[in-house]
């Protein structure tokens, strides 16, 4: 049986400012996008593989701070333009194949700068998609 990961000190870079003290959660989904490839006389759609796709979703506790998490967001939207996402399981382990970093450029989507209930710490969320090629580097 491997080694299991529980998420303690996440490493989460994007366009070079650290916010890993600020995540909560982080999920990044890879694929592939589907083609259907139908003939005739089939009477089952058959898929193949396309373009390889990525995209995903980071959860912070909200800072307003110069520098925090809504300062560094909202600068990044108003741009418009790729930024490069660097996340690592555990930022206190060199980068390995025990622990993985993955790097992308990637466009940011939906920004959700408040959430949270009563009693509750605001959160932020920002979604992300492709706007390059995810490499994982394991030195």
């Amino acid at each position: 049986m491997g080694t299991r990961l529980v998420w303690t000190n996440a490493e989460v870079i994007i366009n070079s400012t650290d916010l890993s003290e600020q995540v909560t959660q982080v999920a990044l989904t890879e694929g592939f996008s589907l083609q259907n490839s139908p003939s005739m006389g089939d009477d089952t759609d058959q898929s193949v593989q396309g373009l390889r796709q990525f995209s995903g979703t980071i959860t912070f506790n909200q800072s307003f701070v110069t520098g925090g998490v809504d300062a560094t967001i909202r600068a990044i939207m108003a741009n418009r333009g790729s930024v490069l996402l660097e996340i690592t399981p555990d930022s206190t382990v060199a980068v390995g194949a025990a622990n993985p970093k993955r790097r992308c450029l990637v466009v940011l989507g939906n920004y959700q700068p408040y959430s949270g209930s009563a009693g509750q710490i605001a959160t932020a969320t920002v979604d992300f998609q492709a706007a390059g090629n995810l490499s994982t580097l394991t030195s």
